[in-house]
């Protein structure tokens, strides 16, 4: 399965100029603008690898459970490809979610803008109508969410809208914050997710190499022809599990940025906020760097 990339960058810019309408300050926007690009590339690679993990950590479990039975070993392989195919279908949904949202915030911009702001609100709702419904088939999948999780997804704080934001841009929000805030939260209940299958998937590729590529050649009766060669390899393999222990950034940066959306709706984004959110940002992209 290929996946597209998403060019996310166009939507802070253009949703600067929207909180410049919603009161915020030039700077405070800019700011915003720098972080959200950040974060969008972070995470959208962040998806992208952990579909690659998922595969090869399935290709390591089968090469484990390998029993030299050809029937059993056949029914082994087709459930684990269906698995994976599940899998990457999520991923696909994932980064088809995050284009809408940045499609929807593009549409904010031309209604706070527009000359013809029913023809505007008109076309956020279509592109809001998509995003509600990609984020519903997310939130309904088998892999998505625990029932607690369901529960802290129906649970939306009072969300407040500066007396500064005006006319359609206004109506808008005021319909559909609610259900914005909503799917910020699914972005990051799902993240929580990925995050730990990422763990596990790394375990899983850690062990099988190890005994693959470290254990079995030291082992072995026969000398290790390329010592060096070897000695990289395990040191490859052994820091694997440093790469798993830094993804926590992924959840924090998501919740950091649902809460940004909160604030710059009250016009309290502040410029320590957004320094403190692009501290996690930058976590997180060196996170996702290191599973490249």
């Amino acid at each position: 399965m290929k996946i597209r990339p998403i060019v996310s960058c166009a939507v802070f810019s253009t949703l600067a100029a929207t909180l410049v309408a919603c009161g915020a300050s030039l700077g405070e926007y800019k700011k915003f603008a720098d972080v959200g690009l950040t974060y969008t590339d972070a995470i959208d690679a962040l998806l992208v690898s952990s579909a690659s993990i998922y595969v090869e950590a399935g290709s390591e479990r089968l090469l484990r459970d390998d029993l030299r039975q050809p029937e059993d070993d056949l029914r082994n392989y087709k459930a684990t490809t269906a698995r994976e195919q599940e899998w990457l279908l999520l991923i696909g949904r994932m980064r088809e979610h995050a284009d809408l949202l940045k499609r929807y915030f593009l549409a904010l911009q031309e209604l706070a803008n527009s000359d013809a702001p029913v023809q505007a609100r008109n076309s956020a709702q279509s592109i809001f109508t998509q995003l509600s419904s990609v984020g519903t088939t997310i939130g309904n999948s088998q892999l998505v969410l625990s029932s607690e999780q369901a529960s802290e997804l129906a649970a939306v704080p009072e969300l407040i809208i500066s007396e500064k934001i005006k006319g359609e841009l206004r109506s808008e929000l005021q319909a559909r914050k609610d259900a914005i805030y909503k799917e910020l939260l699914l972005q990051e209940l799902v993240l929580q997710l990925l995050q730990a299958q990422i763990v596990r998937d790394l375990s899983d590729i850690q062990s099988g190499r190890d005994d693959r590529l470290a254990l079995q050649p030291y082992v072995s009766i026969e000398p290790i022809s390329n010592p060096d060669g070897w000695v990289q390899k395990r040191q490859t393999i052994r820091l694997l599990s440093v790469t798993s222990d830094s993804l926590s950034a992924a959840t924090k940066a998501s919740k950091q940025f649902k809460e940004a959306f909160e604030l710059l709706l009250e016009d309290k984004f502040t410029l320590a906020r957004a320094n403190d959110l692009m501290s996690s940002v930058n976590l997180l992209l060196k996170a996702v760097m290191t599973l490249k």
